[in-house]
């Protein structure tokens, strides 16, 4: 429906982006996003309107990263963004992809046309950084998740970046 990368092509690239960073000693960074108050608008509007809303996000989505980066709808309402070739530096990576993430949240303030609805929507969105020295695949995306939730806690259209005290 979306035209996105599944969850299987997600871990796959996954995979592969860490191995690079343990060569090229750069660092990459996952992105989960889930849309706030998504199913509101399934209940209210149905879901016929709400794949019509997960197509237009997808599309704004691929229109804020580079070619390089993969997005992927990971269910639900949940997308999952990774990001590569981040500085060798911790602090500049981090800086890197919270500037994607900004540009992710802005281009969500502009509303969507969903046939003859205006519809306004916000996301949450966890991010953890990664390496490729000792996180596994599943692990980096159970710390993008917490870190996203922790985003919705905090009154949601919000951008968190994971820490370990979050656990």
């Amino acid at each position: 429906m979306t035209g996105l990368a599944n969850r299987t092509l997600l871990l796959d690239r996954l995979q592969h982006a860490q191995n690079v960073c343990v060569r090229s000693q750069r660092h990459g960074a996952l992105l989960f996003i889930d849309l706030d108050n998504f199913k509101s608008l399934n209940d209210t509007l149905g879901h016929e309107t709400g794949d019509l809303l997960l197509s237009a996000v997808s599309r704004r989505l691929e229109g804020c990263l580079r070619k390089s980066s993969t997005v992927a709808r990971f269910g639900g309402d949940e997308f999952v963004v990774m990001l590569e070739d981040l500085s060798t530096i911790p602090e500049i990576a981090a800086a890197q992809a919270e500037h994607v993430a900004e540009k992710i949240r802005d281009a969500f303030h502009t509303p969507f046309m969903l046939n003859k609805y205006e519809h306004q929507c916000t996301a949450s969105i966890g991010i953890a950084l990664f390496d490729g020295k000792s996180e596994s695949k599943h692990e980096l995306l159970r710390r993008a998740d917490i870190a996203m939730y922790h985003s919705k806690s905090s009154g949601r259209d919000a951008i968190c970046f994971f820490d370990p005290d979050m656990q």
